[in-house]
């Protein structure tokens, strides 16, 4: 289980120290000045809200500390914190479990987002060997093995919540019963964007996603 490896960290204050700097394309977002303090929420809470308007370049996020994390974003172009994500796992040396998922309520979005994060971390193009950015979207998959950063529509998580036997191959318990294990178990990150639109496949998945924190 990750959630065992996760616990373990350095103090947050060696973590925040060794965080990579960030370019100036980035650092120039207004996002960029709430970096430390949204890793410092994020190491003391389950839950984190994060509000900003459009093009800040942040994020909402729900976060579930024990099991992996859910970030619900706001208004914003979903494109820095789920770096930042990454960034912080790097720094606590478990980049080998960051697997993070981002969520949006369009197609063209979730494919552009992950195109341009792509460019920003000077990674290949979504899907090419290498590349650790990606997204999956009715009819169109790009993701390559050792991707980190997912971007995919609402409907794929709703996919994976509701029919995990699509996404995942079955497990054998003692017992030889045939199951399938948690379909949100790899992840280390959940990442919700728009939710102040209300759609209703949005708030399926947050419903599906609640029994989650418990």
């Amino acid at each position: 289980m990750q959630s065992s490896i996760i616990k373990e960290s350095l103090p947050l204050s060696e973590i925040l120290q060794k965080l990579e700097p960030l370019p100036r394309s980035r650092a120039e977002l207004p996002a960029a000045s709430y970096r430390e303090e949204i890793l410092k929420a994020l190491d003391t809470s389950r839950v984190v809200v994060i509000c900003g308007a459009t093009g800040c370049g942040k994020t909402r996020h729900i976060v579930l500390k024990q099991r992996f994390f859910v970030y619900v974003f706001r208004r914003n172009q979903s494109t820095q914190v789920p770096q930042y994500l990454l960034e912080y796992m790097n720094a606590r040396n478990l980049q080998s479990y960051a697997n993070i998922l981002v969520t949006q309520p369009r197609r063209v979005a979730a494919t552009s987002l992950a195109d341009r994060v792509a460019v920003e971390r000077s990674s290949p193009s979504p899907g090419k060997p290498g590349s650790i950015v990606g997204y999956n979207v009715r009819l169109s998959r790009a993701v390559a093995d050792n991707a980190k950063i997912v971007y995919c529509t609402v409907g794929i998580l709703l996919r994976m919540l509701v029919n995990p036997s699509e996404n995942y191959s079955p497990t054998t318990d003692e017992a030889g019963n045939i199951g399938f294990s948690n379909p949100l178990s790899s992840l280390s990150h959940v990442v919700i964007d728009e939710v102040h639109e209300r759609d209703l496949n949005t708030d399926f998945a947050l419903t599906l996603l609640r029994p989650v924190l418990k």
